[in-house]
């Protein structure tokens, strides 16, 4: 038995399962800075110092630092709950990680029973009793 075959695609599964692991918490990190951004917008200014631009990017650096670690913590859960939902995507092997979803065209019989679940009667037999 080639073991080498089955080797990799554990691993190829596992490098896969880590980058979706890591897009997450970097997605959640992402997000509490956006908030820490717009909580500081929100700010009343003034005051006793002014501020300057070295302020501004040191607050901004200070915001994405502060967000990074509160992920590591356990962040809001927010990374967990979307690697939780899109990691079921990740075993497809049809090619791409998305479910296939079949598009077929309703046939004449689906739309006869379709008419007769929202009007209650059997469209069927009204049709036979018309000709």
């Amino acid at each position: 038995m080639n073991t080498e075959v089955i080797d990799s695609s554990i691993n190829y599964t596992k490098d896969k399962t880590q980058k979706l692991k890591k897009a997450c918490e970097d997605f959640e990190a992402l997000f509490v800075s956006k908030m820490f951004e717009t909580m500081r917008k929100s700010e009343i200014e003034g005051g006793l110092v002014e501020k300057n631009q070295g302020e501004e990017v040191f607050t901004s650096m200070l915001d994405s630092e502060i967000a990074q670690l509160s992920v590591k913590g356990g962040g809001m859960g927010l990374g967990k709950m979307m690697f939780e939902s899109l990691s079921k995507y990740l075993d497809n092997d049809k090619g791409n990680n998305f479910p296939a979803q079949e598009k077929t065209a309703p046939t004449g019989s689906d739309i006869l029973k379709l008419r007769q679940e929202l009007s209650g009667t059997d469209v069927a037999s009204d049709i036979a009793v018309r000709q």
